[in-house]
């Protein structure tokens, strides 16, 4: 019994955990510049680069760029890159910023 509890509170938890992430597809749709929207994206970005070790992952954000400016890029990237929006958006967000602040 002990092991079914548990199993089914693993299958809620990845059931409620899907719901409520974000994808790319939903950054893409959701990060237009418009209001309270647009801060929460820029929160999410802002997250995405703090919890990050920058060079690890590939990205050398720019010496000075701007919160604004590096969230404009990561639209930008998410409009032109229509196939791979379907990831997590935690992933996209790195390759975004992977194509716009390489490391090299």
């Amino acid at each position: 019994m002990k092991l079914l509890t548990i199993a089914l509170l693993l299958i809620s938890f990845n059931s409620y955990s899907d719901k409520y992430s974000w994808t790319g597809a939903k950054l893409r749709d959701t990060c237009r510049g418009k209001g309270a929207a647009d801060l929460a994206c820029l929160g999410y970005y802002v997250g995405i680069i703090d919890a990050i070790n920058e060079e690890d992952k590939g990205v050398c954000l720019t010496e000075g760029e701007t919160a604004v400016g590096f969230s404009e890029n990561i639209s930008l990237w998410l409009e032109n890159n229509g196939s791979k929006v379907e990831e997590r958006g935690v992933d996209t967000v790195i390759k975004a910023l992977k194509a716009y602040y390489p490391c090299d």
